[in-house]
């Protein structure tokens, strides 16, 4: 008993040295919960077999109930509509145009800063930061899978800047991005979020879907009657001057030595 276990060593040395079986049990210990440490040590007696008054401990008397034996039947009670289970987790992020706004066409939205994308302030003109124009490029394509062009090739095509996007350093904008399903035209407009200002449209796009036809088989015999039947890796060895390098045939004697200095291939 006291304010903090000072004796715990002393104590279990002085047990060592006369072979005692004890168990050191601290009340109190300096800066931890008072409540948390007695039920601790409460816990220590318990475990070493000691008797403990349940009754004195608990207050109230209870009843031990037995678990059931069946499997858990883990069963989901939460309802809630689409737009608030958008509104209470955000929903998932549809890449760099953001999350899509609950409106009656597809809109999407994404806070713009140097937290979100560190690099933005490098990217400076004229002394101004402005958002590059890869990342609305970016944005057009991180719709394919939420217009449903999931699986086929996507292309950005008729990209047309009309406003620079201007951003003021550790200030926030907002990008939105609007399509129209029926022609899959894309626009962009921004608004900084520190003074109230209406939307300024900086680009349009148009996302178009790529059908791509499979790559003819190569024929290998083919190939290898036209680079004129195969040659021996020791062959490609060759030090620049080393006759040998004639089983190049058609590429010219300065290619083959920059070539081999660069990659200082020499016979060993």
């Amino acid at each position: 008993m006291g304010a903090h276990p000072a004796l715990t060593a002393s104590i279990r040395e002085f047990s060592a040295l006369h072979t005692a079986d004890l168990t050191v049990v601290p009340t109190l210990v300096r800066g931890t919960d008072e409540c948390r440490t007695l039920f601790k040590s409460l816990g220590s007696l318990y475990v070493a077999g000691c008797d403990l008054d349940w009754a004195a401990i608990n207050g109230v008397p209870s009843t031990m109930r037995s678990l059931p034996a069946y499997p858990w039947q883990r069963e989901t009670h939460w309802e809630e509509t689409e737009s608030a289970l958008e509104e209470r987790v955000g929903g998932p992020a549809a890449g760099l145009s953001g999350h899509r706004i609950d409106t009656h066409e597809p809109v999407w939205e994404r806070p713009i800063n140097n937290r979100y994308l560190p690099y933005i302030d490098d990217h400076v003109v004229q002394k101004l930061v402005m958002l590059p124009g890869a990342a609305f490029v970016d944005a057009a394509l991180s719709l394919q899978r939420e217009t449903g062009r999931a699986g086929f090739p996507i292309a950005v095509e008729d990209l047309h800047f009309r406003t620079p996007l201007v951003l003021d350093r550790d200030a926030e904008a907002t990008l939105r991005t609007v399509i129209d399903p029926g022609s899959s035209r894309v626009v962009f407009h921004g608004r900084p979020n520190a003074r109230q200002s209406s939307w300024t449209r900086h680009a349009d796009a148009r996302l178009s879907a790529k059908r791509l036809s499979p790559p003819a088989p190569i024929d290998l015999d083919d190939l290898r009657t036209r680079l004129g039947g195969g040659q021996g890796r020791r062959r490609f060895l060759c030090a620049p001057d080393d006759p040998r390098t004639r089983a190049w045939p058609g590429v010219p004697r300065h290619h083959r030595a920059s070539g081999q200095r660069r990659r200082g291939c020499w016979p060993g």
